[in-house]
C-alpha cells in the first residue's frame, strides 16, 4: 500500500486565469493565423500553385493522382523564408 503520500493522486488543474502563458500565445496565434488566412482566401484563391510544371496529374477512369511536387516545394521554400524573417 501508499506509505501515507499522496503523490499518485495528485491532480494539476489550471483555472481560466492559471493557464499556462505559452498556450495562451499558442492558441492566440493560431487564431490570428486562421483569421489572416480567411482574409486573404480571395487572393490565395487566384494563385496558380498545385497547376505548376513539375506537379505530376494522372487521370484515367475511375482513378486520379495528383502528387503536387513543385507546388510543396515552394510553398516549404515561402514558409522557410517567412519564419527566417520572424526569428531574426
Amino acid at each position: 500500500m501508499l506509505s501515507g503520500s499522496n503523490e499518485f493522486l495528485k491532480v494539476t488543474t489550471w483555472t481560466c486565469g492559471g493557464a499556462k502563458p505559452e498556450m495562451n500565445k499558442i492558441l492566440v496565434a493560431i487564431g490570428v493565423t486562421i483569421l489572416v488566412i480567411g482574409l486573404l482566401w480571395p487572393v490565395i484563391s487566384k494563385v496558380p500553385l498545385g497547376k505548376l510544371p513539375g506537379d505530376i496529374a494522372i487521370k484515367r477512369e475511375g482513378f486520379h493522382l495528383y502528387i503536387p511536387i513543385t507546388t510543396m516545394i515552394v510553398v516549404s521554400l515561402i514558409v522557410s523564408a517567412v519564419l527566417w524573417f520572424f526569428k531574426k
